[in-house]
């Protein structure tokens, strides 16, 4: 069999498509919180981006994702590792069009942290 090619697509970003096939509907730890630059037309913007334990992609997140991550566990991003999270697909307008796009569900039961894991 050759190779696949949605895996040279996506990068190191997910993107809907991706976390519809592997990820919706699972839980997922946060390992890491990262800031991305984006540079486009001159203008340079930065983003957070999460990553998992369950994926080597990164999640981007928009100000939609940024401020639900922010509601439930806080302004500093040190508390966001170590949470649990999942992924939905919904549909959102882009430039005229209806795609799908990744929205971060917190309300996952969090793990609590034992004495014998912070060894």
């Amino acid at each position: 069999m050759g190779f696949n090619a949605d895996d040279y697509i996506t990068g190191q970003y997910l993107n809907a498509k991706v976390a519809k096939e592997k990820l919706v509907g699972k839980n997922l730890l946060i390992v890491e919180i990262t800031k991305e630059e984006f540079t486009k037309a001159d203008i340079t913007k930065f983003k957070l981006a999460l990553k998992f334990a369950e994926t080597d992609k990164y999640l981007v997140l928009n100000s939609t994702n940024t401020s639900i991550m922010k509601e439930k566990f806080g302004s500093d991003t040190d508390n966001w590792k170590n949470k649990m999270i999942r992924l939905v697909i919904t549909k959102t307008k882009y430039m005229g069009d209806l795609v799908d796009s990744i929205l971060i569900d917190p309300e996952v039961k969090q793990v609590e942290e034992t004495s014998s894991s912070k060894n």
